[in-house]
């Protein structure tokens, strides 16, 4: 079925309701979860794939394996078949994750299995629903036989399903941290377990922002002043034509990105400012006016939400938009500043604005 649900539990009834409900107080809880519901392998281990010729004779290949999952209270079962160079997420691993989200402030929210258990899912609510309705998710999902890879990231999709996994990958998947299931995925987890608690405190502070940015109507002043935060136009003499039109050109796409529905959050407010600066950091318009993706260059599977140059784009844009909640609070208006010192007031600094507005344009 289109659901494809295996086994798990749950905080709350989903659609379905083919889930077990049960208590998350804890990461333990959660893994226990996973595990005692026979949605999680406790072990895993690779057998070597057998064909009988037609002389009734055996033979192994050399080139695939089928990964078999042992479990606590259920019998085991094949999980794939996959190469021969195909690291499964052990479980040492995925705790390590879950106690890393949880530590750092995550909720969890559900530990299940998908596709006869070849999707491991974890989810986790970084922050509560706000009056905006705004609440923001984090998804674990892992494969056993190499369809995806593990994937950490945030999206406003309540994943309960095989159909609701396909959405939050579709909305939010570009900004996933993707590890590749090769040797070196015990490095990435390692390196991965650091950035979660930064993530996770992003996550909690962006429901207060928005909030906050969704009650602001920007002025004609507002916007022009904002526009030189974001996007402010280069000067000096050694400075070309072309840079001056590379950043127009970001100024008016900023324009069209923000009055497009999916980024439209009331009339002019400082909100849609910033879903057209999230929404551009990986998609552009082409000279057609269409949406296409954009490049992030020679990143790695680790440039994502929580690492990198694409993280360093997101942080500098909230960074931008606190800054002028600030302002209005305090003055009323986004107040005309030097450019250079609006840049200082990001803790990110001068270096990762200019990378975000260098970022060579190109599309996949």
């Amino acid at each position: 079925m289109a659901h494809q649900f295996d086994r798990g539990v749950m905080d709350k009834s989903s659609w379905h309701k083919l889930e077990n409900l049960g208590v998350f107080t804890d990461a333990a809880s959660m893994i226990a979860h996973g595990e005692d519901s026979g949605a999680w392998p406790v072990s895993t281990e690779f057998r070597k794939l057998m064909s009988q010729l037609e002389d009734g004779s055996l033979i192994f290949s050399d080139y695939q394996k089928n990964l078999v999952g042992h479990y606590k209270a259920h019998p085991p079962r094949i999980l794939g078949t996959v190469g021969g160079k195909f690291n499964p997420t052990t479980k040492e691993q995925r705790d390590s994750i879950i106690e890393a989200i949880v530590k750092a402030g995550g909720k969890p929210t559900g530990a299940f299995s998908l596709r006869e258990g070849r999707t491991i899912i974890g989810t986790f609510e970084i922050n509560g629903r706000g009056p905006n309705g705004i609440s923001t998710q984090m998804l674990l999902a892992d494969s056993t036989d190499g369809r995806i890879k593990l994937c950490l990231g945030f999206t406003s999709i309540r994943v309960v399903c095989a159909n609701t996994l396909a959405r939050a990958f579709m909305d939010n998947g570009n900004s996933f941290a993707k590890l590749g299931h090769n040797s070196t995925l015990e490095e990435k987890v390692k390196i991965l377990i650091p950035a979660l608690e930064n993530a996770v405190e992003l996550g909690h502070s962006v429901q207060e922002t928005y909030s906050k940015a969704l009650q602001i109507k920007l002025s004609n002043d507002d916007y022009n002043h904002a526009l030189d935060i974001v996007a402010p136009i280069p000067e000096g003499e050694e400075v070309s034509q072309r840079a001056i039109t590379r950043v127009e050109n970001e100024r008016e796409d900023l324009l069209k990105a923000m009055t497009l529905a999916v980024n439209r959050d009331g009339e002019d407010t400082l909100a849609s400012l910033w879903n057209g600066l999230t929404f551009l950091v990986d998609r552009k318009f082409d000279k057609k006016g269409n949406v296409v993706a954009r490049a992030h260059g020679d990143s790695s599977p680790l440039d994502s939400l929580l690492f990198g140059e694409r993280g360093r784009q997101v942080d500098t844009i909230q960074k931008q938009v606190v800054m002028m909640v600030e302002m209005i609070d305090r003055y009323g208006k986004i107040v005309e500043m030097p450019i250079d010192e609006a840049v200082k007031s990001t803790s990110s600094g001068a270096q990762d604005l200019a990378a975000l507005l260098e970022r060579p344009a190109r599309s996949n």
